[in-house]
């Protein structure tokens, strides 16, 4: 059984830990070399590699950038997202097909009116073959030193900054395991060029809500940007904690907003998580989603999984994989409508 897989099979906090991930990945690599590459999108601030995961031909006609754990505390979506990749691999080598536990596909219409799923084998077969065009690149854990953190208290009473936000605390404990931001106190979902100014939040460095000295001042930032730069992504999705919806209605308008919400609207029917427009909802700005749709015309939404304060606890995560984990396999569909 792989780590990721342990990681939530004990009731409690799932401590499933960056190095337990590399180590993951690096055996996936090992046993599909044909599907599967990992790079390096750059460093984080300790020095860890901020690994993305290819999974495809890099030159396929579309590109979907996928990242999770860009708050430290929600690295429930990283075990999340190894389930994913590991789905998809046994699906593409016909592992999944012979193996009655792998995962089934209700029936539904979705709202473009195409066919219904159905659970049978060629309906795999049929979605794996429109999947060939597609290229995902899956950042697992965008923040790994914040998740090393949260999970590690002698790594967080050894970090200053953490180690003084900490002191004022009654309870130090369930502060540095709620901890959101990066090594530097950065909150980097806060930290991207667009509504940065305007933004206040914190102060000054602290577990959540500091924007940073500058606009994309964090290497985290930074390793997203330079892979966005790399291709032409046809859409992007952020996997945060928590709430049960998806985030859309970022401030764009015309094509671009519609491409948004074909794409909003297709999770919703696959995830069955509601709609929520960050504009109604006045929710904070620089945001990488904020950032794609605004800065970059790329459709882009945020997915909430869980329910519960975080880090959420394995009781939820059985549902928060039910719902998603047919999503990969048919955003095909919704491809035509984001060219």
């Amino acid at each position: 059984m792989k780590y990721y897989q342990k990681a939530v099979s004990t009731p409690g906090i799932p401590y499933y830990t960056y190095e337990e991930m590399q180590q993951d990945l690096a055996a996936l690599q090992a046993e599909y070399p044909a599907f599967l590459q990992l790079h390096s999108a750059g460093k984080s601030v300790e020095g860890r590699d901020i690994t993305e995961v290819i999974l495809g031909n890099i030159e396929s006609r579309f590109h979907i950038l996928i990242q999770a754990s860009m708050h430290a505390r929600e690295y429930m979506n990283t075990i999340l997202m190894m389930n994913q990749i590991n789905d998809y691999l046994r699906q593409k080598t016909g592992k999944c097909l012979e193996n009655q536990s792998c995962k089934r596909y209700a029936s539904f219409q979705d709202v473009y009116g195409i066919h219904t799923f159905s659970r049978d084998k060629k309906y795999i077969h049929r979605a794996l073959n429109n999947i060939q065009d597609i290229c995902f690149h899956i950042i697992p854990m965008a923040n790994p030193d914040g998740v090393t953190l949260c999970q590690n208290m002698n790594a967080a009473l050894a970090n200053p900054i953490v180690k003084k936000c900490a002191a004022s605390r009654q309870e130090a404990n369930n502060f540095i395991q709620r901890w959101k931001a990066n090594a530097r106190g950065v909150d980097l979902n806060r930290n991207f060029d667009i509504g940065w100014a305007s933004y206040i939040g914190a102060p000054a460095p602290c577990g959540e809500g500091y924007k940073g000295p500058s606009p994309a001042s964090e290497p985290e930032t930074q390793a997203i940007l330079h892979t966005a730069s790399k291709y032409k992504f046809a859409c992007c999705i952020s996997y945060h904690s928590s709430g049960n919806l998806i985030y859309w209605d970022y401030g764009c308008r015309g094509n671009l907003r519609q491409k948004e919400l074909a794409l909003a609207n297709y999770a919703s029917t696959i995830i069955g998580y509601p709609l929520h427009s960050t504009i109604q909802d006045a929710a904070a700005t620089a945001g990488c989603s904020d950032y794609f749709v605004l800065k970059l015309k790329i459709p882009a939404i945020t997915i909430e999984t869980g329910a519960g304060e975080c880090p959420l606890s394995t009781e939820e995560y059985p549902e928060i994989y039910k719902k998603n984990n047919n999503l990969w396999i048919n955003l095909y569909r919704v491809m035509q409508y984001l060219i």
